[in-house]
């Protein structure tokens, strides 16, 4: 946040701007949580500084874990060679219950093409299964466009969301192999991928 990191340059600033500059920052969070209301966020007091910060602290704490949800992490991605993108699995947290999506956005394609054409031309599994069914032109694991994102997954504007189907023949043999190879077919133009993780509760 911009804002708070003039004030930690300038420590000596008066604390009712930086309390102004963290009720705002509350205030914006409040639009996607239902956990408190704007009259529940404390007022300043100039004589009991302590008492202002420790409410405004839990209740930013408390917005930012519900809306960030530790449920949720990225996987970096790494083009190992064009077309081809791959992402470890290699961690304790995923596990056979955990569903792994992609969102994807693109500046040169609208929407409504993304939805059709990503579950089509973009195949995933592990890089043996996916280089193979490449050159067979088969399918690899099947993506399902999400109309209803999972509350785990924050949500950005102009971004579509994909599940990767768990149920497939391929996907045990990906989790396997803690490796996931996503193929994307030259021809998608500024294309952005994110690989997303959501553990169950």
């Amino acid at each position: 946040h911009a804002g708070l990191s003039h004030f930690l340059q300038y420590p000596q600033i008066h604390p009712e701007r930086l309390f102004f500059e963290l009720l705002r920052l509350a205030g914006s969070l409040l639009t996607f949580s239902t956990a408190y209301e704007v009259d529940q966020l404390p007022a300043y007091k100039h004589h009991n500084l302590q008492e202002s910060f420790t409410q405004l602290d839990t209740i930013l704490r408390d917005l930012l874990d519900t809306i960030i949800s530790s449920r949720y992490i990225s996987i970096a991605l790494k083009e190992i060679r064009p077309s081809y993108w791959v992402g470890s699995l290699e961690t304790d947290k995923i596990t056979r219950d955990t569903r792994l999506y992609i969102a994807v956005s693109s500046s040169a394609m609208q929407t409504h093409e993304l939805i059709q054409i990503v579950p089509l031309r973009f195949k995933i599994g592990s890089t043996l299964d996916v280089e193979q069914r490449v050159v067979a032109a088969l399918p690899a694991i099947p993506l399902h466009h999400l109309i209803q994102v999972p509350t785990a997954i924050p949500v950005r504007s102009g971004v579509s969301y994909f599940e990767i189907e768990p149920h497939h023949e391929l996907y045990q043999r990906m989790l396997d192999s803690e490796t996931i190879c996503i193929y994307v077919p030259a021809g998608f133009q500024d294309i952005s991928i994110e690989l997303i993780a959501v553990m169950n509760a």
